[in-house]
């Protein structure tokens, strides 16, 4: 059975459950849960991307898309690295705010802010959310087909409470899951070791 299109993993979960009180509709709400953990657990390189963040008097709106951050910069002639402080101590730290270009961000909710009342923008770079299935084909099901299949699956029969059924999907899901964030850590690549000024034994 194909695996080309997000109607094709419809029909091949439906064809699965062999059940007639399950439905395509059914099985889009269950693709939505797995969509919704592999967001939680999977950070890769394919979900790696950059944006320009408008500050305006030190906050700006984070991308929709936002998961978690990778860096910061500030674009100023040469970029300037920010370091995160954690919400509570930026508050302590910066009880208000000195003129400049900043040099600190935090996090909260939907925003970004820096420890300067500057406007211009942030440079970040971040992980983003797995783009719905639903509304095209995504970087995931096109490379692993397999684990949007078996994470539905295991959605699906918890639905029907069918939990040993359930188990074996998941833990075919998770292999998978975890298979893809090591492919994704070698993709990485390990910087090589000089050693300098080490005498000969």
């Amino acid at each position: 059975m194909p695996t080309a299109t997000y109607s094709d993993l419809l029909t091949q979960v439906v064809s699965y459950l062999a059940r007639s009180d399950i439905t395509n509709a059914n099985v889009a709400d269950f693709v939505t849960y797995f969509e919704a953990e592999a967001n939680r657990r999977l950070r890769s390189l394919q979900q790696e991307t950059t944006s320009d963040v408008t500050i305006t008097a030190g906050v700006g709106t984070l991308p929709a898309d936002y998961l978690t951050w990778r860096k910061v910069r500030w674009n100023a002639t040469p970029y300037v690295e920010l370091e995160y402080v954690h919400p509570t101590l930026f508050v302590i730290d910066n009880p208000t705010l000195s003129s400049g270009i900043p040099s600190k961000f935090t996090i909260q909710g939907t925003m970004l802010s820096v420890n300067s009342p500057a406007t211009g923008t942030a440079n970040l770079n971040y992980f983003q959310k797995i783009a719905p299935l639903s509304g095209a084909l995504n970087w995931l099901y096109a490379a692993h087909p397999d684990v949007y299949l078996f994470g539905t699956l295991s959605e699906a029969y918890t639905f029907t409470k069918e939990f040993d059924t359930a188990a074996v999907w998941a833990g075919r899901r998770d292999t998978i899951i975890e298979e893809i964030i090591l492919l994704s850590n070698k993709s990485r690549g390990v910087g090589g070791i000089k050693l300098v000024g080490v005498p000969t034994p």
